[in-house]
């Protein structure tokens, strides 16, 4: 299972778009990505001088998020769940059964890295997974860090105050610079592992071999022994340095600019390609990038509402709220105030959650049209909407304190009032309505 294995999935199952015009890395890449954002995984075949394909929109829908896990819509939860609860560490081979690699010295620009947005500062690495080992407890941790080159040898490192961030604490106090590898091109499963928050004892790699069913390996880097998935198209090793340079502006999730930064400086000093390399990137703000942040953190939220209310049938960190800041829940109410304890269940299990929505089974969480229509119909705002000011919030929301990180939290409960007969929510429904082919009749 690699990510070549996973896009001959996509082709066969016609989830695939080859693009062999040529396609300039500043701007017009990125403007076809978000043309087709949400659908079908794009190969740019003819990227300016470069050589390199590239891949885009990897997992840029529950379809073939689906596809990556091997799993259904249903499912999609309780298989990252379960994945977390019973890792398993990956199988390591020799570096040296890896036939098909070649080292380079190292050189930045033989990678098609784009520019995406206009004030960006410049071309980014979007899809890099993050490999390091703690200084003291030898534990790895891998994560995704959006990279600006600055240079043919030199990136700056976004670092937000999580693992790899306290890593280099550890070794900036010894005076040290942080060994690193960063991988490129890789399974969708791995992405998803890698974006699973867990305690530093924890490494993400075995929650990704847990969603892989033992088909991931891992590998030793050549010169900094740091274990990476054996399988990655492109894998870079090299230091994260205690000099800092300007980071961003950039576009983050929320589809605004994220602020200007002094932050961390990255020195490659040894390149690996696959032969025939793929080069992978993630559309900042885009579907893709929203499911990989938001979906571990769904999980989360199913799981701690199942806690508190018994049924929970589906839950959806909103396209609209950015994949991050609003939570759709939909439940069986069986007390009134089950919405109530569902929605402090889901900011208790994603902090930065700004407006949870809880809706009844027969609101689809995944249809915009459909929740508003219970929030219409179902939602009384003097009885059922509650705010909370001043709560711990997202950076990555404009309209709050980012400094403090500080935001003023909604909870909506657009259920049924469980006092009144349940016909009087009840939708209109034709019988035949779902089976009927407009096409047999024109």
């Amino acid at each position: 299972m690699d990510l070549r294995t996973f896009l001959r999935e996509q082709e066969t199952n016609g989830r695939l778009i080859k693009v062999n015009k040529p396609v300039s890395l500043k701007y017009e890449l990125s403007a076809l990505l978000k043309k087709l954002d949400g659908g079908s995984t794009i190969i740019f075949e003819n990227i300016d001088a470069n050589q390199m394909k590239i891949v885009g929109n990897t997992c840029a829908s529950r379809q073939s998020l689906c596809m990556a896990l091997q799993t259904d819509m249903k499912s999609l939860h309780d298989t990252i769940i379960n994945a977390t609860k019973s890792p398993r560490v990956p199988n390591k081979i020799s570096f040296s059964l890896l036939e098909d690699r070649v080292q380079y010295a190292p050189d930045l620009s033989r990678l098609p890295i784009p520019t995406f947005y206009e004030k960006d500062r410049g071309p980014y690495l979007t899809a890099s997974l993050v490999f390091a080992k703690s200084p003291t407890s030898g534990v790895q941790n891998a994560s995704f860090h959006r990279m600006l080159v600055i240079n043919k040898r030199q990136l700056a490192i976004r670092l937000v105050p999580r693992n790899l961030y306290k890593f280099y604490q550890l070794a900036k106090e010894s005076n040290q610079s942080l060994p690193i590898a960063i991988a490129i091109g890789l399974h969708p499963a791995v992405h998803i592992g890698a974006s699973t928050p867990l305690p530093s004892e924890f490494d993400e790699m075995s929650v990704a071999n847990a969603l892989m069913n033992d088909a991931l390996k891992t590998v030793s880097t050549p010169s900094l022994q740091i274990d990476v998935p054996s399988h990655a198209e492109i894998i870079l090793e090299g230091y994260i340095h205690q000099d800092e340079t300007v980071e961003g502006p950039f576009t983050d999730i929320t589809g605004t600019y994220d602020e200007t930064r002094s932050q961390p400086i990255v020195e490659i000093t040894n390149m690996i390609f696959r032969k025939d390399a793929m080069f992978q990137t993630i559309l900042p703000g885009g579907m893709e990038h929203k499911i990989l942040m938001g979906f571990p953190k769904e999980a989360k939220i199913y799981e701690y509402a199942k806690n508190v209310v018994p049924d929970v049938h589906a839950v959806n960190l909103s396209a609209g709220g950015s994949g991050w800041l609003h939570a759709i829940i939909s439940i069986t109410k069986q007390k009134q105030g089950d919405a109530k304890n569902a929605i402090f269940a889901a900011f208790a299990a994603h902090p930065s959650l700004k407006i949870c929505t809880v809706v009844d089974e027969d609101i689809n969480v995944y249809d915009i049209n459909d929740v508003e229509w219970a929030i219409c119909t179902r939602m009384q705002a003097d009885e059922d909407v509650f705010i909370l000011p001043k709560c711990r919030g997202s950076s990555l929301d404009p309209s709050g304190d980012q400094d403090a990180l500080l935001t003023t939290k909604v909870g909506i409960d657009a259920t049924r009032d469980l006092t009144k007969p349940k016909e009087h929510f009840e939708k209109a429904k034709i019988p035949g309505e779902d089976e009927i082919n407009p096409a047999q009749y024109f």
